[in-house]
C-alpha cells in the first residue's frame, strides 16, 4: 500500500467517523426534544384526565423512556393515539383547561421525524428483547440485584 492509499484510507475513516458523530448528535438532540415533549404531554394528560389516562392512551405505564429507539416507539404510539379519529378522551377534571390532541400530535412530528431519521442513519440498535414487537410494554424488567445471601453463586466449576 502506498502512502497516498494509507492517507486516503485514514481520511475516509475520519470522514465516516465524523458523519457518524454528526448523526449521533442529531439523534441526541432530537431525543432530548422528544423526551421533553412527551413529558409535557404526559403532564397535560395527567392534570386534565387523571393518572391512568396516559397508560390507556399511550400504552406507556412507566416514566418516559430515555433510550432513543424505545423513546421513538413510545412517541409513535402517542402520535397514533392522538391522531386516531375515534379517540375518546376520559372526562375532564378541569373545565378551563383544554387539551387539543391534534395540536399535541403536531408538536411531536418534527422531533419524531428527526429522531427516526437519525436512528435509520445509525443502523439498528443493539438487540433488546421487546423492540421487535414495537410495544414498549413487552420490554423485559430490569434484572434483580443478586442477594449477598444467595447460596447459588457460581462456586462450582464447569467441566472443561
Amino acid at each position: 500500500m502506498s502512502t497516498t492509499d494509507g492517507a486516503r484510507t485514514r481520511g475516509t475513516f475520519r470522514a465516516g467517523l465524523a458523519c457518524r458523530l454528526t448523526w449521533k448528535r442529531k439523534r441526541d438532540r432530537a431525543a432530548d426534544e422528544l423526551f421533553e415533549k412527551l413529558v409535557e404531554l404526559r403532564l397535560a394528560f395527567h392534570l386534565q384526565f387523571g393518572a391512568g389516562s396516559c397508560d390507556e392512551i399511550f400504552g406507556c405505564e412507566d416514566d418516559v423512556p430515555i433510550e432513543p429507539a424505545i423513546l421513538h416507539m413510545v412517541a409513535e404510539n402517542a402520535y397514533d393515539a392522538l391522531t386516531y379519529p375515534g379517540l375518546e378522551l376520559p372526562a375532564q377534571w378541569l373545565r378551563d383547561l383544554i387539551v387539543h390532541p391534534l395540536r399535541l400530535a403536531a408538536g411531536l412530528e418534527r422531533p419524531m421525524h428527526d429522531l427516526g431519521e437519525a436512528l435509520d442513519a445509525l443502523g439498528p440498535p443493539p438487540s433488546v428483547p421487546g423492540l421487535e414487537t414495537g410495544d414498549p410494554r413487552t420490554l423485559p424488567a430490569a434484572p434483580a440485584a443478586a442477594s449477598p445471601f444467595d447460596s447459588t453463586a457460581s462456586t462450582e466449576r464447569r467441566p472443561q
